[in-house]
C-alpha cells in the first residue's frame, strides 16, 4: 500500500541588504524554482512542506503539487530543522522527504525511490549510508521521527554538522529499520557549490569558520554515538575499597585570591598554573563510568570557597587545607607542600589513587591498572641528568634524597634523577603514614606557601615504594598531551576514540585563546559525557 509522503524543504533567502546578497537571493531563487518544477516533473501528486525563512518577495511557481508554507524570519538551519520536524509530526503524513532549496537532483527510476518508502513503512531510508551523509532525501517514517530530534548542534555557530550526526542518530538506534535506495534511482548533484551556475549556502560563504575544527567535532560525536560504551549501563563493584583523591584550585575565586594578594603581594596570579577550565565535573563523570571500583571521591581544596556550587557533597568528601597541613603554612600557594602532609588525611582507604584535575578517564579500567594485588603500579622513567635551575626537577631529586636517607640507603646517582610517569599515582595508605612517620621532620622543614627548588612534591610516595622494592613496574594506559592551538584537534579525537585509559591534558602558555579553547573542549568532554554523575546535585 502507498504511504502518505511529502517532501520538507527548509529554504532561506538573505536580506536585500547589499549587491551580493541581492545576487546572491536571485541565485537561490533560481535554484529553487527549478527544484520545485523537477519534484513536479518527477512526483507531481507528492505534496511539498516548506519553512520558508525570509522570503520577502519570493513568489510560488504554479505548479501541480501542493504546497504548504510557514513563513519565519531567520531561523537558522538547526532551528528550521526542528521547525519542519515539529510540523511534519503534527501532519497525517506518515513519511517526510528532506530537502534543501538548492538541491539539483536527477532521477533514473523515481518510482522506484517511492516504492522503497512503501516496502519500510516504519523506517529510514537514505540514497547512502554515512559519513558523510547530508539529508537530500533521506526519507523518515514519523514512527521514527517521533522518536528521534535533531541533534542540539548548531552549525552557524561552528559546532559542527547537524545532518551527519543526525544521520547516525537514526542508524545508530534504529539501525534494523534502516534501508539503502536502489542505486542510482535518485542522484544529488549539489553537494559542490563552485562553478557557473552553482548557488552556494548563504552562510557557507562567511570566512570565519573553523571547518576544521566543525569536521573533527562532527567525526568525534559520530564516533561517540556508535561507541558501544554509550548506552551501555554504568559498570557495578561489590564493597569498593579504593579512595581517590583529587587536588582542585579556582583561580578565579574572589576569597582565595585575597588570600594569595595578601600572602605574595602579587596582585596578578600565574595565568596558566590557576586559571580554571571548568571540567572537573567531566573528571568526575569519567570516574563514575570508567572506575566503578572507587569506594569515596576526597575532593582537596583550600577552604569552602573552593569548592563548586554543583558538587554533590553527599557522595563527595571535602578536606580542607586546614584539617591536614600544618597552621604556620596556611595558606598555601603550593601543590608541593599540600601533597606533602597527605599522609596527615584522616579516614582513607588502605588503598588510594591520586588526580590532579587535568587528568581524565576516557575509557573502560580496572583497578588492576593501579594496583597488582596490594602493589601499586608504578612506572618510573629511566635515570636522567638533571638542571639544578629547573625548579621541578630540583623537586624531585629533593624527593629522591629524602627516601634514601629516610631508609638508610645510599644517595641515589649523583646528578641523576627519575620520575613517575606523569599520570595518576597509585599508593598506599600504609606507605603514605609510614612517609609521614620516617620524614615529617624533614617536610616540615622544606615546605613553604610558595614553590621552592628545596620542596618535595607527591612523588616522595612514589620513590618510597620504588627504594623499598614494594611497587610494580606497570602504568596505566594513557596519553599526555600539553595544550596547544596545534594539538587541539588531535586532543578532542583522542577523548572520543577511547583508544587509551586516560588522558591528561596540562595547562601552557602555548594557548593563544584560552576562551575559545576552553569553550571547544568543554564542548567535547559534554558530548562525550552528556549525563550529570552523582558526585553533581
Amino acid at each position: 500500500m502507498a504511504l502518505n509522503k511529502v517532501f520538507g524543504i527548509i529554504s532561506y533567502f538573505p536580506n536585500n541588504d547589499s549587491n551580493a546578497h541581492i545576487e546572491m537571493r536571485r541565485e537561490r531563487s533560481r535554484r529553487f524554482r527549478e527544484l520545485l518544477f523537477k519534484l513536479e516533473e518527477l512526483w507531481p501528486d507528492i505534496d511539498i512542506m516548506v519553512i520558508a525563512q525570509n522570503w520577502q518577495d519570493f513568489e510560488l511557481p504554479e505548479i501541480k503539487n501542493k504546497i504548504i508554507t510557514y513563513h519565519y524570519g531567520k531561523l537558522g538551519i538547526l532551528g528550521a530543522r526542528k521547525e519542519l520536524r515539529k510540523r511534519f509530526l503534527d501532519t497525517e503524513y506518515d513519511y517526510l522527504i528532506m530537502l534543501d532549496d538548492d538541491f539539483i537532483i536527477e532521477a533514473k527510476d523515481p518510482q522506484a525511490y517511492m516504492g522503497a518508502i512503501d516496502e519500510h513503512p516504519d523506517g529510514f531510508g537514505a540514497l547512502k549510508r554515512y559519513p558523510p551523509s547530508p539529508l537530500p532525501f533521506f526519507a523518515i517514517s514519523k514512527t521514527i521521527y517521533s522518536q528521534i530530534d535533531m541533534p542540539d548542534i548548531d552549525p552557524e555557530k561552528g559546532q559542527g554538522f547537524e545532518d551527519d550526526v543526525f544521520t547516525a542518530k537514526c542508524f545508530a538506534q534504529f539501525g534494523d529499520k534502516s534501508f539503502i535506495f536502489p542505486e542510482g534511482c535518485v542522484v544529488d548533484k549539489s553537494f559542490h557549490y563552485n562553478g557557473p551556475g552553482k548557488c552556494p549556502s548563504t552562510w557557507s560563504r562567511e570566512k570565519n569558520r573553523d571547518w576544521e575544527y566543525m569536521r573533527f567535532n562532527t567525526k568525534n560525536i559520530i564516533k561517540q554515538i556508535e561507541s558501544p560504551s554509550i548506552n551501555k549501563p554504568l559498570r557495578v563493584v561489590e564493597n569498593p575499597t579504593i579512595d581517590l583523591l583529587i587536588t582542585y584550585v579556582n583561580g578565579s575565586d574572589s576569597s582565595w585570591i585575597r588570600d594569595f594578594v595578601q600572602t605574595t603581594k602579587n596582585h596578578n596570579p600565574n595565568p596558566v598554573r590557576f586559571r580554571s577550565w571548568g571540567t572537573l565535573k567531566y573528571v568526575l563523570r569519567g570516574i563514575e563510568r570508567y572506575m566503578p571500583f572507587i569506594r569515596n571521591v576526597v575532593l582537596v581544596v583550600a577552604k569552602p570557597s573552593q569548592v563548586p556550587t554543583w558538587i554533590n557533597k553527599e557522595n563527595v568528601r571535602i578536606i580542607y587545607h586546614n584539617e591536614f597541613i600544618p597552621e604556620k603554612l596556611l595558606p598555601t600557594f603550593n601543590s608541593c607542600t599540600i601533597e606533602s602532609f597527605f599522609w596527615n588525611i584522616k579516614g582513607l582507604s588502605d588503598r588510594i589513587i591520586y588526580f590532579n584535575d587535568d587528568m581524565f578517564p576516557i575509557a573502560d579500567i580496572d583497578e588492576d591498572a593501579f594496583f597488582t594485588d596490594n602493589s601499586p603500579n608504578i612506572r618510573f622513567t629511566e635515570p636522567s641528568s638533571y638542571s639544578e635551575r629547573n625548579i621541578y626537577h630540583s623537586q624531585c631529586r629533593a624527593g629522591m634524597d629524602m627516601i634514601t636517607k629516610a631508609l638508610n640507603l645510599p644517595a641515589f646517582e649523583k646528578g641523576k634523577i627519575i620520575r613517575p610517569y606523569h599520570i595518576s599515582a597509585a599508593m598506599t595508605l600504609e606507605s603514605m603514614q609510614k612517609v609521614g612517620e620516617l620524614c615529617e621532620t624533614d617536610i616540615m622543614a622544606c615546605s613553604s606557601r610558595l614553590r621552592l627548588p628545596n620542596n618535595v612534591n607527591q612523588y616522595i610516595y612514589s620513590y618510597y615504594h620504588y627504594f623499598n622494592k614494594t611497587a610494580t613496574d606497570k602504568c596505566v594506559d594513557y596519553k599526555y598531551y600539553e595544550l596547544s592551538d596545534k594539538n587541539f584537534n588531535e586532543i578532542t579525537s583522542e577523548i572520543m576514540r577511547e583508544d587509551h585509559q586516560m588522558i591528561c591534558l596540562n595547562d601552557s602558555d602555548k594557548l593563544k585563546d584560552f576562551a575559545r579553547t576552553r569553550y571547544l573542549l568543554d564542548s567535547c568532554f559534554a558530548k562525550k559525557f552528556p549525563t550529570k554523575s552523582r558526585y553533581e546535585i
